[in-house]
């Protein structure tokens, strides 16, 4: 089961949705989480050994959008969870399966 995860606010934000990838991988161990994260929140959601793959998505760069969606298309996800509510994230939803 692939799952991907929009977190592009801060840290503290990303600890809340901890408790939502705990859960997921307590009921389904083998899933892989992917997180699109803000630059701020890279680093550390990078270290967190529950998360499977981290991308930044930086909305000022236009092209690195672009080459994300391609990155991400390699991958059919089962669902997708935008937790950060931001309409730019929903609008790069709509480009990624």
């Amino acid at each position: 089961m692939n799952i991907l995860i929009f977190r592009t606010d801060r840290v503290g934000d990303f600890i809340l949705t901890s408790i939502l990838i705990n859960s997921i991988k307590r009921i389904y161990p083998k899933s892989i989480i992917t997180v699109l994260s803000s630059k701020k929140n890279y680093e550390f959601i990078k270290k967190y050994s529950l998360v499977d793959n981290v991308y930044i998505l930086d909305k000022s760069r236009f092209v690195e959008m672009l080459n994300l969606v391609k990155l991400l298309n390699k991958n059919t996800f089962n669902f997708t969870f935008i937790i950060d509510g931001k309409k730019s994230s929903i609008f790069f939803s709509l480009f990624v399966k």
